[in-house]
């Protein structure tokens, strides 16, 4: 904590119990929160800066899992610190997707799931490779640990810490440091830059009716005391106007309404399998009310049918994509794979550097005008050389 003055530190295999109480473990300067397991194994602990507003997440019996929303600025960024035990077998992976679905992660901006899996991800022949991997690809997460993290005790290396984000665009570094104490894991140490929330522009947002908290019986009332015959005049688009407009005025006051902002679909996205996923959702919530086995095994089915449907139908896409025949799909689909949609960043020309979109277009208006501008002299190779070294 003293070297690299985190804001965030996560620690899994804590060995606490109810015995053990806050006072005992804090650190100065920071909030925790855990989750325990015995003085024998297991458990999980976050550790967040005093000064960030948190709150934690609701968390699963069946999964060492503690997951905490942690507001920077404008910006919310969700962490979820996972332990699997090395013994435990691949139902734990179906519990992990339930809960990040419960959870609803894919609509998260902002969101981490870290912590020891004990599957080595470098090799992909081991038996839960592809289990840990299509839940990171069913969420849009990329893993970003590239080292070994473990240490075995005949010198054998693997790396079983991972991070997965679905923000790597905004990666600064991940790297590892050195063990805590006699541990045989390595340490891994994040930087990360989150991109502040935007204003809503014009046409990205709308609204959904929430039926199911509707007022209906005095929607009826209001509806039976309506003069109708008073809205009606010569001109039927008038009649027609003034009949929906009173009606939807009802509606707003009866039925609550939620402001959602416009997602863009994967461009691989067909009409089919938008409706493939929305049956794997309804299965979803149809298993989650019952709990009953044949619920359960009827909706993992969907949801594998989906994964390996996502997986064809995005190869399929990025083999056809030719920059050379549809450039505006082809640059479409590489702004979205980025998932990067900032203006044009700082620019730097010689000692002057522009901010702000009016200094931005002073600078290049100035620069392109010495390039171009008949009453200015040939370019030097000298001053070409300096002209063309404007960083970005």
């Amino acid at each position: 904590m003293e070297t690299h003055n985190p804001d965030m530190i996560c620690i899994v295999e804590t060995w606490l119990c109810d015995d053990i109480l806050n006072s005992e473990i804090a650190l100065p300067g920071y909030q925790l929160y855990r989750r325990d397991r015995n003085r024998h194994g297991g458990g999980v602990l976050i550790y967040v800066k005093d000064h960030f507003v948190c709150s934690i997440l609701p968390s699963a019996d069946n999964l060492e899992i503690i997951t905490v929303s942690v507001c920077y600025g404008s910006s919310k960024v969700f962490i979820s610190l996972f332990y699997r035990p090395p013994n435990s077998s691949s139902q734990i992976f179906d519990d992990l997707f339930l809960y990040l679905q419960s959870l609803n992660v894919g609509s998260f901006c902002n969101y981490i799931l870290l912590g020891d899996f004990n599957v080595n991800f470098c090799n992909q022949s081991h038996p839960f490779y592809s289990k840990l991997y299509s839940i990171f690809e069913s969420f849009c997460l990329s893993q970003i640990v590239t080292d070994h993290t473990h240490l075995g005790p005949n010198g054998t290396t693997s790396m079983i810490d991972l991070i997965a984000t679905s923000s790597p665009s905004l990666l600064q570094s991940c790297e590892t440091i050195p063990p805590l104490a006699n541990s045989d894991h390595m340490g891994l140490l994040l930087q990360s830059q989150w991109r502040q929330t935007r204003q809503p522009r014009g046409g990205s947002t709308r609204y959904i009716w929430l039926y199911k908290h509707a007022d209906w019986h005095k929607a009826h009332e209001l509806i039976e005391g309506t003069n109708w015959d008073s809205l009606l005049v010569d001109d039927v688009n008038i009649s027609w106007e003034n009949w929906m407009k009173h009606f939807l005025e009802i509606m707003a006051e009866c039925i609550p309404q939620r402001l959602l902002p416009n997602r863009r679909n994967l461009p691989w996205l067909s009409k089919s399998l938008v409706q493939l996923m929305r049956r794997r959702n309804m299965l979803f919530s149809q298993a989650k009310r019952s709990g009953k086995r044949l619920d359960v095994e009827k909706y993992k089915h969907i949801r594998n049918r989906v994964v390996a449907q996502l997986r064809r139908a995005k190869s399929s896409f990025l083999k056809n994509l030719n920059p050379r025949g549809n450039s505006k799909r082809f640059w479409s689909a590489v702004k979205h794979l980025n998932k990067k949609h900032d203006s044009i960043p700082v620019l730097k020309h010689g000692s002057v550097t522009a901010n702000t979109n009016k200094e931005k277009a002073e600078m290049l208006n100035s620069f392109f005008s010495t390039c171009f501008n008949s009453a200015f002299p040939p370019l030097s190779p000298s001053n070409v050389h300096t002209a063309t070294t404007c960083e970005v």
